[in-house]
């Protein structure tokens, strides 16, 4: 959570002046809006993440391309024992954005 923060406030007044319009892309999770009890730090650092997004949006949404990415299950190297339709591939969120 603080280096989101920090490295947002250290590229923001650059990012403001760029000629095109620059774009922050913070990857949360759907765990936001999902309760996970077994997991309620990630899910914290997670929902601090689309409230950063919230409010980046609300203060630069105007001169800067704000997105928070909000996926589902998707294989990487925590929940790589997972398979199924319900499982998608980093990949397609990648193009997808």
């Amino acid at each position: 959570m603080v280096g989101s923060a920090m490295l947002t406030r250290m590229f923001i007044n650059g990012f403001l002046k760029r000629t095109p319009r620059a774009a922050i892309i913070n990857v949360s999770s759907l765990i936001t809006v999902v309760p996970a009890p077994y997991i309620k730090e990630y899910s914290a650092t997670k929902q601090f993440l689309t409230l950063l997004s919230y409010y980046l949006q609300d203060n630069y949404g105007d001169k800067i391309d704000i997105q928070d990415l909000n996926p589902a299950v998707m294989t990487t190297n925590l929940n790589n024992h997972r398979t199924g339709p319900d499982t998608i591939a980093p990949e397609h969120y990648v193009t997808s954005s």
